[in-house]
Formats: structure tokens, sequence, C-alpha cells
């Protein structure tokens, strides 16, 4: 199961969506940390069919957890390139986490230096 908050504004959709066990969890890496807070992911509990669905829909998805980053590759929605893991000891037990974002804003990441330009 997954904990997810659609948020609609204008002509944009974004998922917040994480493996329900990690909510309520704050994960730590030096200077980075991550709150999996009910506010920003649990509007909802939703199943795997329900899940497909809200990340087919989806303009902009914020992931957390393997589930749901192994069924949006799965889905061809993700890559495991986009994977970003910065646990460097448990990672087990930690979510990894993949931002999707649209080509306009991937080309605005990479002309502002923050993802590779070859990417």
């Amino acid at each position: 199961m997954f904990s997810a908050r659609l948020i609609n504004h204008k002509d944009t959709c974004m998922l917040n969506i994480c493996d329900t066990e990690l909510l309520g969890r704050t994960l730590n890496r030096g200077s980075f940390t991550l709150k999996i807070s009910e506010k920003y992911y649990a509007e909802k509990v939703v199943e795997k069919e329900e899940a497909k669905e809200m990340l087919k829909r989806s303009d902009n998805i914020n992931m957390v957890g393997k589930e749901i980053i192994s069924l949006s590759v799965d889905m061809g929605i993700g890559t495991q390139d986009g994977v970003k893991a910065p646990w460097e000891f448990g990672q087990a037990d930690r979510g990894d986490i993949l931002w999707r974002y649209t080509l306009p804003q991937t080309d605005w990441l990479k002309q502002n230096d923050h993802i590779p330009k070859d990417f």
C-alpha cells in the first residue's frame, strides 16, 4: 500500500506518494533531511492499481520508497537512473527517492546546472 496526496493547480497535477511504512519517518544524511510527513504524503492510502492510475495522470511526482519507485520504473514512468539514494548505510531500511520532472523543468534544471547537461 501507498500513502498519496494529489494536488491539482491550474493545468498541473502533482502527486506526492510514498511507501506507507515510511510515513512519519525522518531520513537524515549530513545536512540532507527528508521528513516523510502525513501532511505532505498522507491524504489517503491507496492500493497498487489506484497508485498506477495516479502515476499515469500526474505531471510532477515526488516518490519515496522502494515499492513505489519499483512500480513507477516497471510502468516506464521513472527510471533507475533517476533514483537518488542519499544514504551511505542502511539503504534497505531507508527510502529511495525519485523526482519526475516535465521536459521544460528538466531543461531549466540543466541550464541552471542542477543536473548534468547530458542527463
